[in-house]
């Protein structure tokens, strides 16, 4: 019954954009391989009000959905507790789980695995007075709280399973108020973070880059970094299909333009720089700006409040990326009016749906997050180790973080190895 409350914690955290209401779903599956007969221990949880469970769904293809019930006590006084498995079973099958999760993750990226394996220390005591001194809603401080206890404990997982290819582990889904308590045991000054600003749209724009260099050596090369053959073979031949319509004139201005833009001014800026003056009558409301989104916590679309018009656009862009083409959105119009046509019929093509071939429009998104986690984790996290052997890191999608006293050498590396590789140079921040 403790092993089934930790995973419903941690599912929650590692996937809070999956939550619907805040109930995290659970492969009936996968229980089962944990425990056979679960059903009691979950009825038990149910009946004494410690979780809540909504139905699942067999026509859309969902499991139940699980979340804890926190008390409505104070959780300053509550006290978490560690369990021993007294079933050599069970405890025999999770730990093999892991093994095998940690052992696929380090067959590619053990440089910087190593990193995670008893390299870390976590001040507990002062993250948990920030958390305590911090108003926020009961179920998010009892996550947060949870978090400090897991790495109190040194307990540091980590996969690289996903289709996106990417490495996953206990500091990514770490909230990232909670990173300022981490430091490296072989140095105690504070971690800094480097990331890739607007880092979808830079690895589309070192694609076109390549793609207007006419390099497709190098466009190959990237293609090879796409984990699945259905995906790989979907990126070359809409390349093969886009590529003579985006080396003509006037696309290839209109591309070099874009590529300028995400690399020496602010994407989301521009965007809202560019919007009608029709579409920006609809979203002001007095000092913020406001528009009806698609909230996958509540499957509906509610309205979402953001202080800054480049706040919008980032959100915007995203569903861009993300959303079907189409969309009727006037936001997503709007975008596809200010960037460039060819942009637009180019991430069309990667986004068609052929059912018979088992396409989705989120094809797009996760082939950019292969060719990223390929180029970060795979390339030059490990030239950066290779040249850096002592030098400890966490990576957290696709940032990194280091000791403050190795910032400016990482940001050297990372900044002239994409420009090595797209011919353009990131803004690192």
């Amino acid at each position: 019954m403790v092993y089934f409350i930790d995973l419903i914690s941690k599912k929650s955290i590692e996937r809070k954009t999956k939550l619907v209401h805040g109930y995290i779903r659970l492969k009936a599956e996968y229980l089962k391989t944990v425990l056979h007969n679960y059903n009691y221990q979950i009825d038990f949880l149910l009946s004494k009000g410690i979780i809540s469970r909504i139905p699942y769904s067999k026509g859309k293809k969902e499991s139940f959905g699980y979340k804890i019930n926190v008390p409505d006590e104070s959780l300053k006084a509550k006290k978490f507790r560690v369990y021993d498995f007294n079933s050599f079973t069970l405890r025999k099958k999770l730990n093999l789980k892991q093994i095998s999760s940690k052992k696929n993750a380090d067959s590619t990226t053990s440089h910087i695995t190593k990193w995670l394996r008893n390299n870390i220390t976590f001040d507990y005591e002062n993250a948990v007075k920030y958390l305590n001194s911090k108003t926020m809603e009961d179920a998010k401080l009892y996550h947060r709280l949870y978090c400090c206890e897991v790495l109190k404990q040194g307990v540091i997982n980590y996969s690289r399973e996903g289709k996106d290819n990417r490495l996953h582990s206990t500091f990514t889904s770490l909230p990232s108020e909670l990173r300022q308590f981490l430091k490296f045991k072989s140095n105690k000054n504070e971690l800094v973070s480097l990331d890739i600003k607007s880092s979808q749209p830079f690895h589309l724009a070192g694609i076109i880059n390549l793609i207007l260099l006419e390099d497709y050596k190098r466009i190959e090369y990237l293609s090879n970094f796409i984990k699945l053959s259905r995906l790989r073979n979907k990126f070359l031949s809409s390349l093969s299909v886009m590529i003579p319509k985006m080396t003509i004139e006037p696309a290839i201005i209109e591309l070099k333009e874009f590529i300028s833009i995400v690399t020496n001014k602010d994407l989301y800026e521009y965007i809202g720089s560019n919007f009608s003056s029709e579409h920006l009558k609809k979203i002001e409301s007095g000092k913020s700006f406001k528009d009806k989104f698609y909230n996958p916590s509540t499957r509906k679309k509610s309205i979402k409040s953001f202080n800054s018009l480049r706040a919008y656009c980032k959100l915007a862009m995203l569903e861009y990326m993300y959303c079907s083409s189409k969309s009727k959105e006037m936001r997503y119009l709007e975008i596809r009016r200010i960037l460039p046509n060819v942009l637009n019929e180019f991430i069309d093509t990667l986004k068609e749906v052929n059912t018979g071939l088992k396409d989705s429009k989120n094809d797009f998104p996760i082939i950019l997050q292969n060719i990223e986690a390929g180029l970060f984790l795979d390339v030059l996290c490990k030239e950066f180790h290779e040249k850096h052997i002592d030098t400890p890191f966490i990576t957290v999608h696709d940032s990194i973080m280091v000791d403050k006293s190795k910032k400016e050498i990482a940001y050297e590396m990372f900044t002239n190895g994409y420009n090595n590789i797209f011919g353009i140079t990131p803004v690192l921040g």
